[in-house]
């Protein structure tokens, strides 16, 4: 076997019943509610390890790796002959997330040496946005419309941190911080407002902040917890949330959008084994899935 990258976080198909886990090298699918998974091994994946997301239009997975090729498409409904298809015959950027366009037409992902790459689904041709992303690993977001991408680093190890925005019909760049500390989230609220949150090393205190694009102000919010998770349901009338503490632990809350009432989730395990963002909804709202670290 070949060098292995550890576990990515799982995700839920967008119209059947699967959750899809890497580990090890090897992809597994778990059909719900049965519990026997589909595998697919190191050599057929190619030493995945970064991330695995389903396309909007659930007929294809895709996998980010640290060799090239490194990323791949999976055909889930028998096109393509059902073969595997190699998106980007580049290196990825170890532990960066991939994030797929609302259109379900391309997927961004960070290169290795730091650059932001939008791939088509369709094979064709890749584009390298301007600037790099620079820092280990990368969480990326499309704003709802596709309109924008966010970046940032998950840390520096010397060095303030800052957030690219790329405006993807102008062309535009724009740079929000300096930010300190490590990441924990980035992702839009809606089309013009785009949240960050962030820890200190010691896990001691959080902060988060919420990018008005338009006008360019800030909202800070700081607190002895750190948002480590946040996914709006379907429908958008809930949201689950999840709050790191100096020990380590993450606690999940399930918030109601509209009536603002909150409850703690308790079904989950041990929030010791809980690791960050390593969470999902399925598209019907009814079922939400967790990895752990034991």
């Amino acid at each position: 076997r070949t060098e292995t990258f550890g576990r990515t976080h799982p995700g839920f198909h967008p119209s059947k019943p699967w959750v899809v886990q890497g580990l090890a090298g090897n992809i597994s699918f778990w059909p719900l509610p049965s519990r026997a998974p589909r595998v697919i091994d190191q050599e057929a994946s190619g030493n995945i390890g970064h991330d695995l997301i389903f396309t909007p239009d659930d007929r294809w997975l895709v996998a980010s790796g640290p060799v090239a090729p490194g990323v791949r498409a999976w055909p889930l409904d028998g096109q393509n002959n059902g073969a595997t298809k190699i998106l980007m015959d580049r290196a990825a950027s170890p532990l960066a997330r991939l994030a797929a366009h609302p259109s379900g037409s391309e997927i961004a992902v960070k290169a290795s040496e730091g650059t932001v790459v939008l791939v088509p689904l369709d094979g064709g041709r890749s584009r390298d946005l301007p600037g790099r992303i620079e820092g280990f690993g990368a969480y990326l977001d499309f704003s709802p419309t596709g309109r924008f991408l966010a970046g940032v680093p998950f840390y520096r190890s010397s060095g303030e941190m800052a957030i690219q925005v790329w405006d993807l019909e102008t062309g535009g760049v724009q740079t929000l911080g300096p930010i300190s500390g490590g990441s924990t989230y980035l992702g839009f609220d809606d089309e013009r407002h785009l949240r960050w949150s962030g820890s200190d090393s010691s896990w001691l205190s959080g902060e988060s902040r919420i990018f008005d694009l338009a006008t360019g102000n800030v909202e800070i919010l700081t607190g002895e917890t750190v948002e480590l998770i946040r996914i709006i349901g379907p429908g958008e009338n809930f949201m689950i949330s999840g709050e790191g503490n100096a020990e380590g632990q993450i606690h999940l809350s399930w918030e109601d959008l509209e009536s603002d009432e909150t409850r703690p989730i308790t079904t989950h395990g041990d929030p010791a084994n809980l690791p960050a963002g390593d969470l999902a909804i399925d598209p019907s709202g009814r079922w939400m899935a967790t990895g752990g670290e034991d």
